[in-house]
């Protein structure tokens, strides 16, 4: 199982376009939030799943959509970063992508370890390097 990781910038960019929804629909913007979660949750399971990226020769950046979002990350071993989220009508800052800073991890717990159902993420504090 692959850990799963947030840099700052991925988390800052979910969270303006959630708030670009929710001016005009709280709960369609908080569905948003949810159905992004849910969906990257399936890299820990199968951090390969998502396509590469076309804007990028290096076979490490990939990303999962879920629209109108386009969620960028980077398989580093058993890890997946994510580091950009976009809307999909946008196009890809290649320098954005590259810059980034891990604060925190998204953590899924399995049914033996009595932390939370699978499928519930837990947030913790990841200390920058």
């Amino acid at each position: 199982m692959a850990e799963v990781v947030w840099s700052e910038p991925a988390l800052t960019d979910l969270d303006a376009i959630a708030d670009h929804i929710a001016l005009r629909d709280v709960s369609a913007a908080r569905a948003l939030v949810r159905r992004v979660l849910d969906h990257v949750g399936q890299l820990a399971d199968h951090p390969l799943s998502g396509p590469k990226l076309p804007e990028f020769d290096d076979w490490r950046y990939r990303q999962i959509v879920e629209a109108p979002c386009r969620i960028i990350y980077r398989l580093d071993g058993d890890t997946v970063y994510f580091v950009h989220v976009l809307r999909g009508e946008r196009l890809l800052d290649p320098e954005k992508v590259l810059r980034t800073e891990l604060v925190r991890t998204w953590v899924v717990p399995t049914p033996t370890s009595g932390a939370a159902p699978v499928g519930r993420p837990q947030f913790r504090i990841a200390r920058p390097r």
